[in-house]
């Protein structure tokens, strides 16, 4: 019985990823580039904060692999208790201020 299960979902899992297949092929991920010089220059600013944020989860996804693999427990390795650590707070409150002014500079010059 859970060999037929397991054999249906095989199946429709198949065919599903063949309609999808079907479905989303005019589907495009970015924004077309225009034919005038602000939304050419919209097209830029696109492609910039994707880029950014591309970058940033990049980061952040690797230090939380990072993080994960090297702390884990059955290495051995014990949580430091810490809290209220005013220096880190600081930090990581003005690292996306100036993250966010950062991309803001070009957006204020395409409007410009």
């Amino acid at each position: 019985m859970l060999s037929k299960i397991k054999y249906l979902l095989g199946v429709m899992s198949t065919v599903l990823v063949a309609i999808s297949a079907h479905a989303s092929a005019a589907w495009e991920l970015n924004m077309p580039g225009g034919a005038t010089d602000i939304s050419l220059q919209a097209y830029d600013l696109n492609v910039l904060i994707t880029i950014i944020c591309v970058v940033i989860g990049a980061i952040v996804y690797g230090v939380l692999i990072w993080s994960l693999i090297n702390y884990r427990k059955s290495n051995g390795t014990k949580a430091d208790p810490f809290y209220k650590n005013t220096t880190v707070e600081i930090i990581w409150t003005i690292i996306p201020i100036l993250i966010l002014v950062a991309m803001v500079i070009p957006s204020i010059h395409g409007i410009a």
